[in-house]
């Protein structure tokens, strides 16, 4: 996390974005979907921390269980914020799944770990029920070239991340 610089927190505004979120993602196919394949009931994420974070350095993190966003997309749309969030609940499953053991992908690059892939197709799926096809596809593309994927690996990385959605 980053250092604080004179970051206004709108400790109301967060408070009523959470609410709405855990309200959204409650009844959100794909949050309801990740818990199942996950071995729970969907009444889990009542107990999974959110929250928002003036000191981020990425839009959304977990750590131990624990999502927070960055108070950076509060102003962004809804769909947009929830799609982070989704990410985000994969790797709170992901947590739990490996507790007291040790990250079995620390050595791969970023968009190769087996958890993050999987974490942006759930996050990609998302997007797919409110975003066109053309801002997917150039968020996808973005992602890639931001993580520095080969050139000659990027189209396979971009098909890989998209394949369920096409």
């Amino acid at each position: 996390m980053k250092k604080i610089k004179d970051k206004k927190i709108n400790l109301k505004k967060n408070i009523e974005t959470v609410s709405r979120l855990r309200s959204s993602i409650k009844n959100n196919e794909i949050a309801k979907s990740i818990c199942k394949e996950n071995g729970f009931d969907e009444s889990i994420l009542d107990g999974i921390a959110i929250s928002f974070r003036p000191d981020l350095d990425v839009k959304a993190k977990t750590k131990n269980g624990d999502i927070f966003l960055s108070q950076d997309i509060l102003d962004e749309p809804m769909s947009r914020i929830i799609s982070y969030l989704i990410h985000e609940l994969t790797h709170v499953f992901q947590h739990i799944e490996r507790i007291g053991k040790k990250d079995p992908y620390k050595n791969k690059e970023y968009l190769d770990r087996p958890d993050e892939i999987e974490a942006f197709k759930n996050q990609i799926e998302q997007d797919s029920k409110n975003r066109s096809d053309k801002k997917i596809m150039k968020y996808v593309e973005d992602l890639v070239e931001y993580h520095e994927v080969p050139k000659g690996k990027r189209e396979s990385k971009i098909e890989e991340l998209t394949e369920h959605i096409n």
